[in-house]
């Protein structure tokens, strides 16, 4: 992976945290993109590539903005902090170069609610 998309990538995961409309306080440790292919699409004018990995995390169940996770102090390991993993997906440009600068955060509805 270059230096470009390893930035990029880690741009992307701080932009997604600070967009989280929860007041919760997390800390990225560790990134791993587990699968890199190409994307391809009618009428596409530059090549595009996904990249799909995992990012490992931890919460600080001391921290007042945690306070909001329900038994958050349950899930602690031996130094108190709580891990968490989450998979992710980014699409683009494999040349950053083309890259426009937009970036698209969409968050799954994990609800079972049904919208009138």
């Amino acid at each position: 992976m270059t230096t470009i998309a390893k930035r990029f990538l880690r741009w992307s995961a701080l932009a997604a945290l600070l967009a989280w409309p929860i007041p919760a306080s997390a800390k990225i440790t560790q990134i791993i993109v587990d699968r890199t292919t190409t994307v391809t699409a009618t009428g596409q004018t530059i090549p595009y590539e996904a990249l799909v990995g995992r990012a490992f995390g931890e919460l600080d169940p001391a921290d007042p903005h945690n306070t909001i996770i329900t038994d958050i102090n349950f899930g602690t390991d031996s130094d108190g902090k709580v891990r968490y993993v989450t998979s992710f997906q980014l699409v683009k440009p494999k040349d950053m170069s083309q890259a426009s600068g937009f970036m698209w955060h969409d968050v799954p509805n994990r609800t079972s609610a049904t919208w009138a």
